[in-house]
């Protein structure tokens, strides 16, 4: 498959994004729910409404193919 340089500059972007928090996935889950605060906070935005807490799962099995 033919490298994409969109694919790969998102790719160098979020790992560098993951590195300003030490690779920490709760540290990074954080930073973007800071980021997603802000935004909102900002009014520039539009939201899906939700039910008002934002979660993170972690699941013990994988999704079942579909």
């Amino acid at each position: 498959m033919k490298d994409d340089p969109v694919i790969g500059e998102i790719r160098r972007v979020r790992h560098q994004i993951s590195a300003q928090v030490g690779h920490d996935v709760r540290r990074l889950g954080e930073h973007y729910m800071e980021l997603e605060r802000k935004a909102r906070a900002s009014g520039q935005y539009r939201f899906a409404e939700t039910s008002g807490k934002s979660e993170m799962a972690l699941h013990d099995k994988p999704a079942k193919p579909k």
